[in-house]
């Protein structure tokens, strides 16, 4: 199976949650917000992050994209890691590794769903 990079994965998700060509370039443009300033860090990464947590709504996009001006880790944890979140001072063990595992399972889904 091809490895994609985030850019292009992020181009994919874009085509496919926002097949509107106005949409998509008004959501384009909302995202191109992000990774401007110098503490706006991994770009793509975040970007995708917003896309997965917006609810396929360009209001959403646009909220999501604002906190991820403020605090991109809020939207990476919201993103990537929904279910670790809630348990973060769990000790290690078997639990935690569900959780874990389940957090990837899911965006990796998430990520290569058509």
């Amino acid at each position: 199976m091809k490895e994609y990079s985030e850019k292009e994965r992020l181009f994919h998700k874009l085509n496919l949650i926002f097949p509107n060509e106005k949409d998509r370039s008004e959501v384009i443009s909302v995202l191109n917000e992000y990774g401007k300033e110098e503490h706006e860090q991994e770009p793509d990464r975040v970007k995708l992050a917003i896309l997965k947590i917006s609810d396929n709504t360009i209001g959403s996009v646009k909220e999501n994209t604002i906190c991820a001006k403020q605090d991109f880790r809020d939207t990476l944890v919201a993103a990537e890691y929904p279910n670790q979140s809630k348990k973060w001072s769990m000790p290690s063990s078997p639990k935690k590794q569900k959780l874990i595992k389940k957090d990837k399972l899911q965006y990796e889904n998430w990520l290569l769903n058509d």
